[in-house]
């Protein structure tokens, strides 16, 4: 696989993860248990906002600079809802003192319709994202192998781009060289 196929997979995984986030979103404002570990409240600690940090805002050096700017501000929307959400359902304080006496903690009614127009909410800013990441798609499919090349994973890949680099070059750039 070159750089430009597996910079297309992780965006796809990254892509995927954020649709199942946002199901796994759906599945808890119906009434499902959804353990907290798998809707964390960070955008950072999500898959797709590892990918989008670690290696997506890479390409705004790139033609992307635009829709990747576009993409964190709903991205940061979205977590703003979604932060009301989870207080509803993940409220530690609430939950502290029944847990303690073996009672699960249940939002009240009101709380669950807050929840649901929470979620339509996160909804509406999902679509717009969707549209947003469509046009990312197109425009890494429309990049080149060389630019795609040039984006890294992470520093232990940079690091060894950088090593072979000088290797490949003949040159060693360390503190005897001449």
């Amino acid at each position: 696989m070159n750089a430009k196929e597996k910079n297309i997979a992780r965006f796809y995984d990254a892509r995927t993860a954020h649709f199942k986030w946002l199901n796994n979103v759906k599945l808890l404002v119906s009434g499902f248990e959804i353990d907290r570990e798998i809707l964390p409240p960070i955008i950072q600690d999500t898959d797709f906002g590892k990918w989008f940090y670690k290696e997506g805002l890479q390409f705004s050096h790139f033609y992307s600079k635009n829709v990747l700017g576009e993409l964190e501000e709903i991205l940061e929307s979205m977590f703003g809802v979604f932060s009301k959400i989870y207080v509803i359902y993940y409220n530690f304080k609430k939950s502290r003192m029944k847990t303690f006496l073996g009672i699960r903690n249940v939002p009240t009614r009101y709380e669950k319709e807050m929840a649901a127009r929470h979620y339509e909410e996160l909804v509406a800013l999902s679509d717009t994202f969707k549209k947003r990441l469509q046009l990312l798609e197109s425009q890494l499919l429309a990049m080149s192998e060389e630019k795609h090349a040039m984006i890294h994973r992470d520093e232990e890949e940079l690091v060894q781009k950088v090593v072979s680099q000088d290797t490949i070059e003949g040159h060693y750039h360390g503190p005897r060289s001449h």
